[in-house]
This record gives structure tokens, C-alpha cells and sequence, in this order.
């Protein structure tokens, strides 16, 4: 089971990240963000209050949380939004698995540890995947949210700074992670901290829901969250309490390949085989790393 709760986590991702292009030139990045953290935030501390996750927290713990929040959270998902936007959930998908050798180094500078041959060999594979698929893959998903040409390289730069900020947001918490905090309190603790930075932000610009609000719009922003941060982190966690954490890890990230299948039934085109082949071999080098 723990396989296909992982499986499952990649597939909630993959679906979120399609919600969220729908939402192209409808919303603004920071609106959409700001939806997803006040939603998930809601989720998450009224299943931690239930389930009494709040005990083992201590101060500590909520410093690094926030710090946590501001680099896998505020940073992250606003990039990763702003990134679908710009060339669309495919190419996001796959640029956004670089978080994982982003992690990788950020252990080797940060922490001390040291890279084996076979995870510089993953690191290598995934970097290639994702140049492969992005620079010759082609803007195949423009239907979906991807920009013109001129905005793809500010669409990849986003995702690379998403990547990096996700990576940087569990350096960050795994320390506290490590102190066997509940994982329900970790999430609603970053999730709170993000929201009340997007709702300080909009109330600055006087706009704490957002101009031209619209249910329909709020309502696909809604599902995204709870499909991706909500029921694919449950599956994800459940899938940790069961089994392996590479064997885990390696299936919840294949996202990239995932998502290839809803672009095609998306668009009614079928992705190049560049994006075949980089999704396939980012997948892989992401094995790689955590299976050594």
C-alpha cells in the first residue's frame, strides 16, 4: 500500500498543478497563492486541533517552521505559480524536480554531508531530463497557461527558484522533524505563517480576497489546494509510515511523468517525445539520489 499511496502523491501533485494552470491570466500569482495558503492553513490546523498534534511543539521548533515557511512556502509556491503560469504545468513539473539535487547540495554546503558517485550520477541524469524536455521539448501545453516564447525563460527562472526554495524549506525543517513533531502541526505551523504573510500583504495592497474575486476561480484554487498540499501530503505521509523513505520518495516524485498524460487529454495534443524522455530520465536521477 505504501507504494501506491506514494504513486498517488505524485498524482495529486500532477492534478494541482493543472487546476492551477487553468487559473492563467484569470488570477495574479500572489491572489492565487494567497487562496491556496488561507485554504490549506484552514485544513491544516483544524486536523492537527483534532487530532491533538499541538503538545510536543516548542519554541524552537516554531522559529525554524518559519523559517521554513518562508523559503518552501512563500517563495517556493509563489514561484511555482508564478512558473505554471508562464510555461504551463508541464514544463513546471519538470523543472521542479531539480529540488531534490538542490537538496542533495544543500546537504553537501549546509550540513557537511558528501555526495557519492551515484548521487552525482542522479544529479547529472535529472539535470539533463530537465534540459532535454524544457529546451527542446517545445511550449507543446500553451493551452493550458504556458506564455509565448519570450516568456519562457522568466517561466523556467521561477521554477529554478521554486526548486531551490522547496529545498531549502526542508533543509530547514528537518531538524524539527528530526525532534518527532507531529507532521499535522509542522504543516498548519508553516501553512499559518505563509497565510498571515499573504493576508498582511493583501491588506496592504487593499486586497485581502482579491479584485474581481469570483467563486468559480476561488473554487478551482480551493481543489488545487486540497488535492495537492491536503490529500497528496496525507497520502504521502502514509505512505512514509509504511514504507521505505527512498523507495517512498522516489515514486511521490514522479510527478513530471504524471502530468504528462493530463496535458495530452488537456490539449488533445500529445507531449514530444523530448518531454517523454526528460520526465523518464528526471524521474530516474531523483531515484538515484534517494535510493543511495
Amino acid at each position: 500500500m505504501s507504494e501506491l499511496f506514494a504513486i498517488g502523491t505524485a498524482i495529486c501533485i500532477a492534478l494541482s498543478s493543472m487546476l492551477s494552470a487553468e487559473l492563467a491570466g484569470r488570477v495574479g500569482v500572489v491572489t492565487l497563492t494567497r487562496w491556496r495558503q488561507l485554504v490549506v492553513a484552514t485544513t491544516m490546523v483544524a486536523l492537527t486541533t483534532v487530532l491533538g498534534g499541538w503538545g510536543g511543539l516548542q519554541p524552537w521548533h516554531l522559529f525554524w517552521l518559519a523559517v521554513s515557511a518562508v523559503t518552501g512556502i512563500i517563495i517556493a509556491e509563489t514561484a511555482l505559480n508564478a512558473a505554471i503560469f508562464g510555461i504551463g504545468p508541464r514544463s513546471t513539473m519538470l523543472v521542479f524536480s531539480l529540488n531534490a539535487p538542490f537538496a542533495a547540495v544543500l546537504g553537501v554546503v549546509l550540513l557537511g554531508e558528501r555526495l557519492g558517485p551515484i548521487q552525482i550520477g542522479g544529479i547529472t541524469l535529472v539535470v539533463a531530463g530537465v534540459m532535454l524536455a524544457v529546451l527542446y521539448g517545445g511550449p507543446r501545453d500553451r493551452r493550458i497557461g504556458a506564455a509565448p516564447a519570450e516568456g519562457r525563460r522568466r517561466g523556467v527562472i521561477f521554477g529554478l527558484i521554486s526548486a531551490a526554495g522547496q529545498a531549502a524549506g526542508a533543509l530547514t525543517a528537518q531538524p524539527v522533524m528530526a525532534d518527532h513533531v507531529s507532521p499535522f502541526a509542522a504543516m498548519a505551523v508553516r501553512c499559518a505563517v505563509a497565510a498571515g504573510f499573504f493576508l498582511a500583504l493583501g491588506a496592504i495592497r487593499r486586497e485581502v480576497i482579491a479584485g474581481g474575486f469570483s467563486w468559480h476561480a476561488f473554487g478551482l484554487a480551493a481543489a488545487s489546494a486540497l488535492i495537492g498540499s491536503g490529500l497528496g501530503m496525507l497520502l504521502m505521509m502514509a505512505a512514509l509510515a509504511q514504507g521505505s523513505v527512498a523507495v517512498v520518495s522516489t515514486l511521490a516524485a514522479m510527478t513530471p511523468v504524471a502530468v504528462l498524460p493530463m496535458v495530452w487529454w488537456r490539449t488533445r495534443r500529445a507531449p514530444p517525445w523530448q518531454g517523454w524522455a526528460g520526465a523518464v530520465m528526471a524521474v530516474g536521477g531523483t531515484a538515484l539520489i534517494f535510493l543511495a
